[in-house]
Protein backbone atom coordinates (compact mmCIF):
# COMPACT_ATOMS: atom_id res chain seq x y z
CA UNK A 1 0.00 0.00 0.00
CA UNK A 2 1.43 3.24 -1.02
CA UNK A 3 1.46 6.13 1.44
CA UNK A 4 1.09 9.51 -0.16
CA UNK A 5 3.98 11.80 0.98
CA UNK A 6 5.11 15.78 0.48
CA UNK A 7 8.71 16.08 -0.54
CA UNK A 8 9.31 17.77 3.22
CA UNK A 9 7.96 14.56 4.55
CA UNK A 10 10.33 12.46 2.43
CA UNK A 11 13.53 14.41 2.74
CA UNK A 12 12.48 14.16 6.41
CA UNK A 13 12.27 10.49 6.63
CA UNK A 14 15.37 9.97 4.80
CA UNK A 15 17.33 12.23 6.87
CA UNK A 16 15.88 10.23 10.27
CA UNK A 17 16.63 6.80 7.90
CA UNK A 18 20.19 8.01 7.58
CA UNK A 19 20.93 8.97 11.15
CA UNK A 20 19.57 6.01 12.89
CA UNK A 21 21.03 3.62 10.05
CA UNK A 22 25.16 5.80 11.40
CA UNK A 23 25.09 7.87 14.33
CA UNK A 24 22.31 5.86 16.69
CA UNK A 25 23.43 2.28 15.41
CA UNK A 26 27.03 3.58 16.95
CA UNK A 27 26.20 4.87 19.75
CA UNK A 28 23.75 1.74 20.52
CA UNK A 29 26.87 -0.47 19.48
CA UNK A 30 29.47 1.31 21.85
CA UNK A 31 26.49 1.22 24.26
CA UNK A 32 26.63 -2.30 24.30
CA UNK A 33 30.36 -3.04 24.17
CA UNK A 34 30.81 -0.87 27.34
CA UNK A 35 27.53 -2.85 29.27
CA UNK A 36 29.47 -6.05 28.12
CA UNK A 37 32.26 -5.35 29.45
CA UNK A 38 30.53 -5.44 32.95
CA UNK A 39 30.01 -9.14 32.72
CA UNK A 40 27.40 -11.67 33.37
CA UNK A 41 25.21 -10.60 30.73
CA UNK A 42 22.16 -12.53 32.34
CA UNK A 43 21.66 -9.98 34.99
CA UNK A 44 23.21 -6.97 33.68
CA UNK A 45 20.63 -4.21 33.16
CA UNK A 46 22.47 -1.84 31.03
CA UNK A 47 23.52 -4.54 28.49
CA UNK A 48 19.32 -5.52 28.22
CA UNK A 49 18.56 -1.54 28.01
CA UNK A 50 21.34 -1.26 24.95
CA UNK A 51 20.03 -4.51 23.86
CA UNK A 52 16.34 -3.43 23.54
CA UNK A 53 17.64 0.08 22.04
CA UNK A 54 19.11 -1.70 19.17
CA UNK A 55 16.10 -4.12 18.77
CA UNK A 56 14.12 -0.32 18.57
CA UNK A 57 16.36 0.94 16.44
CA UNK A 58 16.62 -1.70 13.95
CA UNK A 59 12.16 -2.08 14.12
CA UNK A 60 12.03 1.99 13.61
CA UNK A 61 14.62 1.62 10.57
CA UNK A 62 12.76 -1.07 9.08
CA UNK A 63 9.78 1.10 9.33
CA UNK A 64 11.30 3.86 7.36
CA UNK A 65 12.31 2.09 4.95
CA UNK A 66 8.84 0.34 3.84
CA UNK A 67 7.72 4.02 4.07
CA UNK A 68 10.55 5.88 1.66
CA UNK A 69 10.06 2.38 -0.34
CA UNK A 70 6.02 2.47 -0.45
CA UNK A 71 5.72 6.31 -0.75
CA UNK A 72 4.35 8.79 -3.89
CA UNK A 73 5.64 12.31 -3.52
CA UNK A 74 2.80 14.74 -3.86
CA UNK A 75 2.92 18.33 -4.93
CA UNK A 76 1.13 21.06 -2.75
CA UNK A 77 -1.03 22.75 -4.94
CA UNK A 78 -2.09 26.13 -3.68
CA UNK A 79 -5.16 26.61 -5.94
CA UNK A 80 -7.34 27.19 -3.08
CA UNK A 81 -10.80 25.90 -4.31
CA UNK A 82 -9.30 22.28 -3.63
CA UNK A 83 -8.62 20.36 -1.13
CA UNK A 84 -5.00 19.89 -0.88
CA UNK A 85 -2.61 18.48 2.19
CA UNK A 86 -2.63 21.05 4.64
CA UNK A 87 -6.11 22.51 3.88
CA UNK A 88 -8.73 23.39 6.76
CA UNK A 89 -11.83 22.04 5.21
CA UNK A 90 -15.84 22.53 7.17
CA UNK A 91 -17.45 19.79 5.86
CA UNK A 92 -21.41 18.97 6.21
CA UNK A 93 -22.39 15.66 6.82
CA UNK A 94 -25.89 14.57 6.07
CA UNK A 95 -28.52 17.07 6.78
CA UNK A 96 -26.99 19.07 10.34
CA UNK A 97 -24.10 18.05 10.80
CA UNK A 98 -20.66 20.27 10.84
CA UNK A 99 -17.25 18.90 11.01
CA UNK A 100 -14.08 20.93 10.43
CA UNK A 101 -10.76 19.21 9.68
CA UNK A 102 -7.16 19.35 8.64
CA UNK A 103 -6.43 17.13 5.76
CA UNK A 104 -2.71 16.11 5.87
CA UNK A 105 -0.44 13.44 5.68
CA UNK A 106 0.11 10.14 8.08
CA UNK A 107 3.44 11.84 9.35
CA UNK A 108 1.74 14.91 10.14
CA UNK A 109 -0.72 14.00 12.83
CA UNK A 110 -0.57 15.81 15.77
CA UNK A 111 -2.36 13.90 18.22
CA UNK A 112 -1.27 16.31 21.28
CA UNK A 113 -3.11 18.73 19.24
CA UNK A 114 -6.52 18.36 21.01
CA UNK A 115 -8.39 21.50 19.47
CA UNK A 116 -8.40 19.98 15.61
CA UNK A 117 -9.24 17.14 14.06
CA UNK A 118 -6.98 15.77 11.30
CA UNK A 119 -7.64 13.28 8.35
CA UNK A 120 -5.05 11.21 6.86
CA UNK A 121 -5.14 11.39 3.17
CA UNK A 122 -4.55 7.90 3.02
CA UNK A 123 -7.64 7.29 4.50
CA UNK A 124 -10.58 6.24 2.83
CA UNK A 125 -12.40 9.85 4.42
CA UNK A 126 -9.03 11.69 3.04
CA UNK A 127 -8.66 9.74 -0.63
CA UNK A 128 -12.48 10.51 -1.65
CA UNK A 129 -11.64 14.55 -0.15
CA UNK A 130 -8.27 14.82 -1.71
CA UNK A 131 -8.70 16.68 -4.71
CA UNK A 132 -12.23 17.79 -4.67
CA UNK A 133 -13.87 21.48 -4.66
CA UNK A 134 -16.20 23.97 -2.83
CA UNK A 135 -20.00 22.22 -2.95
CA UNK A 136 -18.96 18.67 -4.35
CA UNK A 137 -20.66 15.72 -2.45
CA UNK A 138 -19.44 12.32 -2.01
CA UNK A 139 -20.07 9.63 -0.08
CA UNK A 140 -17.24 7.25 1.49
CA UNK A 141 -16.92 3.72 2.66
CA UNK A 142 -15.15 2.61 5.57
CA UNK A 143 -14.22 -0.17 7.10
CA UNK A 144 -16.60 -2.87 8.23
CA UNK A 145 -19.29 -1.80 5.83
CA UNK A 146 -19.79 1.67 7.32
CA UNK A 147 -21.04 4.53 4.86
CA UNK A 148 -20.89 8.20 5.32
CA UNK A 149 -23.35 9.51 2.73
CA UNK A 150 -24.01 13.34 1.59
CA UNK A 151 -20.54 14.83 2.87
CA UNK A 152 -21.02 18.31 1.09
CA UNK A 153 -17.53 20.50 1.02
CA UNK A 154 -18.93 24.09 2.44
CA UNK A 155 -15.18 25.59 2.46
CA UNK A 156 -11.66 25.14 1.89
CA UNK A 157 -8.42 26.74 3.65
CA UNK A 158 -5.16 26.74 1.96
Amino acid sequence: MSRMLTKSDYDRLKEEYEYRNTVKRHEIAKKKMEAAAFGDRSENAEYKAAKEEYYHNNRRLGQISRLLKNSVIIEKNRNSNEVDIGSEVCLKIGEEEIFKAKLVTTLNINVEEEDTEYISVDSPFGKALYKKHVGDMFDVMLPEDRNIKDVKIISIEN
